[in-house]
């Protein structure tokens, strides 16, 4: 059965690129209305523009670590098209950014550490505070979708500390908020995906680096991730609340299985 969002506005973070933007694309070709947000308002644009003129899209710029911005992008999306439906909070920051990749507990400077938290999950929190807030005054339900990373789910080489605590941190405030917005017809989920072959990604490390740990064979790339938030906004996924989901090739799968 095809997914058909029509009539549905759907709000992006971090849709200026990667996962974000094939999101954007996937949810257009949903039928949503599709508001990109990032904090580089041209790569916001350039993405709006990609989804026009088959379907309607705004381009707000916000850094999700502001909460003025945070509230100004849910705003501005009840402003243009008067509701919000779905949101997917996918903006966050890797450990290359940060400077902390091979860098254990004692060795992280505390501007790393606060990169990360402040952005994958105080980030996250923010977003999820002014769409819940517009969701449960609207009182017609909603859908959020996270992204976190394997990370949040079991330990992973390289990760480092602050990005594994700020990724198990989205995975258990999505649980939590899972119950607390069920009442409203609310359904909270999050996505944890595993390598996956981005522009950035490629920048640093070919494919058969990236997938040489994945039961797959291949890293996994962003329309893996955006077929699974396009899903899980669904009303395929009706049932479906509080659940993490790791889109990794089998990665955790083998880490269970050698545990």
């Amino acid at each position: 059965m095809l997914i058909d969002l029509s009539g549905r506005t759907v709000l992006v973070t971090g849709g200026g690129s990667g996962i974000g933007r094939e999101a954007c694309i996937a949810y257009a070709a949903s039928g949503a209305d599709v508001v990109v947000v990032d904090r580089h308002l041209a790569a916001a644009e350039e993405t709006a523009a990609l989804l026009r003129p088959d379907t309607d899209a705004i381009a707000v710029r916000a850094d999700v670590t502001s909460e003025g911005d945070v509230s100004n992008m849910v705003a501005q999306a009840v402003s243009h098209f008067g509701k919000l439906d779905c949101a997917f909070n996918n903006a966050g920051v890797g450990v290359a950014e940060a400077g902390t990749s091979g860098k254990r507990l004692h060795e992280l400077p505390r501007a790393s550490w606060d990169m990360l938290i402040g952005v994958n999950l105080t980030g996250v929190w923010l977003c999820m505070k002014a769409e819940l807030e517009h969701m449960v005054a609207r009182g017609q339900g909603g859908v959020i979708v996270n992204n976190a990373s394997i990370a949040g789910l079991i330990g992973f080489p390289k990760a480092s500390n602050a990005y594994g605590a700020a990724k198990h941190g989205v995975v258990g405030m999505t649980r939590q908020s899972a119950f607390e917005y069920a009442p409203d017809n609310i359904r909270i989920n999050v996505i944890c995906p595993g390598p996956i072959m981005t522009a950035l990604t490629a920048a640093h490390a070919t494919p058969e680096v990236v997938g040489s740990g994945v039961p797959l064979g291949r890293p996994g790339s962003p329309e893996d991730i955006a077929s699974m938030a396009v899903y899980l906004s669904s009303d395929q996924a009706a049932f479906i609340t509080g659940m993490a989901f790791a889109v990794d090739g089998g990665v955790t799968a083998g880490q269970l299985a050698s545990a």
